[in-house]
């Protein structure tokens, strides 16, 4: 098994993204969120997990290196972007961003993005929320497929989901948060990039 020091590997993400055309600014956004996952064992999400996808929808055109972010609907405290063809990761923080931005202002942001890829590790998105003492969480859907109990045919989404929360100050008075543990959850099945080497056969 071969093993990279963390910033040789951030160094070999950064130089593979901008070489297939990518913004630095967006290969940054892209290259830690894969990153994240690869140091938190999460490797379905992480740097062999999920960016050989990046980068092959990068070379085929289906990732728009300049995509066009539109705020598509929009009130105080919520938000829809179309990602035009964004990278994943780069969707999600830009949601993530507004989301904080509004719960600073409302006590409460939601944000949702469609027309963009996979983002990866949920828990990428909803960690930056500890940075500003808020509770974070971040779900996703995607195409079926599991079949509802006693049925043969997808029908719903996997459904991934992740909370974080900030656990009460330590009583040493030392630090006025705690960062507690990301809690991942799902409906079905295993993680996606994982699941989708393997073919889904659906009985006849």
């Amino acid at each position: 098994m071969l093993k990279l020091p963390a910033d040789r590997a951030r160094a070999l993400c950064m130089e593979s993204l901008t070489t297939l055309g990518l913004p630095e600014d967006q290969a940054r956004t892209v290259t830690d969120c894969a990153l994240f996952a690869s140091l938190r064992g999460l490797d379905s999400h992480g740097i062999v997990g999920v960016l050989p996808g990046v980068a092959n929808n990068l070379a085929r055109g289906n990732i728009l290196p300049q995509p066009r972010i539109e705020v598509v609907r929009e009130a105080a405290a919520t938000a829809v972007l179309k990602g035009g063809g964004a990278a994943g990761a780069v969707i999600g923080s830009r949601a993530m961003s507004m989301a904080i931005e509004k719960a600073s202002q409302y006590g409460i942001g939601a944000v949702a993005a469609f027309n963009t890829h996979h983002f990866g590790a949920a828990s990428f998105y909803a960690t930056r929320a500890l940075e500003h003492r808020m509770v974070g969480i971040t779900t996703v859907g995607c195409a079926p497929v599991v079949a509802p109990y006693g049925g043969v045919g997808r029908a719903f989404d996997r459904t991934p989901i992740t909370g974080v929360f900030c656990t009460p100050p330590p009583r040493t008075g030392r630090s006025s948060r705690q960062p507690a543990a990301a809690r991942r959850s799902r409906s079905a099945g295993r993680s996606m990039p994982k699941a989708s080497r393997r073919p889904i056969r659906t009985p006849r």
